[in-house]
């Protein structure tokens, strides 16, 4: 399962499952300190699914877009707040004040309780499967452009090997006492031979004994790629070689070498921001 197919199914089906039961439990709890033992679960169910549609109906969609005001906001949450009250009231006979010390106290709770549920699912989503990276520099102009937010499949890299042509983002292998990101494209693979003349890049492989030249579609026309060395370089087992499609202001394998399968972080798989192409750059 690709990265995108998986925070697609958590954001749309197991955080909304997720918080929904977070916040029933969240009433339940505070029913029951407050000595209010006589709704069961269905019905707290019930009164957090009002609740639910209540809030998409009056925190979002279309007319939120069209008010644009911050009173708005304030107005919405007082209505849900006042018809949680009411709710209290209508099923379990609280009065007033009563009601609100149980809205207060569950929506205390209820937000602690979201809090630990986003770091619980956000960050092993960054960590394992996917992450946005900002853009930042020239070196993959004109694919992206400084700014740019990529989302970036840290998924996909443990189930199959990166392939010719892929976008990665990586760990710089130099030296250096921080660790520095940058965004390149991979040239060539495990076990082939590669090498810049006459401006141009040059790979061989066993399909390709003699070498071919490397199609280039993604740099602009009239590109000149510096000669990487005298002779062709060697890419090691487990290592890939990688250049910036900006090639005259790109810090790659040209001068650290080719690059360690480890310390690819992952695959860019689209742009998300901004969601229109335009000419840029990347680190």
């Amino acid at each position: 399962m690709s990265a995108i197919l998986v925070v697609a199914f958590v954001l749309l089906v197991i955080t909304p499952v997720a918080g929904f039961f977070l916040y029933a439990g969240a009433l339940l709890f505070t029913l029951r300190r407050f000595k209010i033992r006589s709704l069961r679960f269905r019905v707290v169910a019930k009164i957090t699914v009002l609740l639910c549609i209540a809030s998409i109906v009056l925190l979002t969609g279309p007319h939120v877009a069209r008010i644009d005001a911050w009173w708005w906001s304030v107005l919405a949450n007082l209505a849900v707040f006042a018809l949680f009250i009411a709710l209290l009231r209508r099923y379990a006979g609280v009065r007033f004040w009563r009601g609100f010390g149980i809205v207060v106290a569950t929506t205390a709770l209820a937000t602690v309780g979201v809090v630990l549920l986003v770091l619980a699912i956000v960050l092993p989503l960054r960590l394992y499967v996917a992450s946005p990276f900002e853009v930042n520099g020239e070196s993959m102009m004109p694919a992206y452009a400084s700014g740019d937010i990529l989302f970036v499949d840290r998924l996909s890299r443990r189930a199959h090997n990166p392939e010719r042509g892929d976008v990665v983002v990586l760990v710089s292998p130099e030296p250096s006492t921080t660790a520095q990101f940058y965004v390149k494209r991979i040239i060539a693979l495990p076990g082939e031979r590669v090498q810049a003349r006459s401006g141009k890049v040059f790979v061989t492989n066993a399909m390709h004994p003699t070498g071919y030249e490397l199609p280039e579609p993604y740099i602009v026309s009239g590109t000149v790629t510096e000669d990487l060395s005298d002779d062709p370089v060697t890419v090691p087992e487990n290592a890939y070689f990688v250049l910036g499609d900006n090639r005259e202001h790109s810090n790659d394998s040209r001068y650290w070498g080719p690059l360690p399968r480890d310390h690819i972080v992952g695959i860019v798989a689209m742009k998300i921001w901004p969601p229109v192409h335009t000419p840029g750059a990347s680190a």
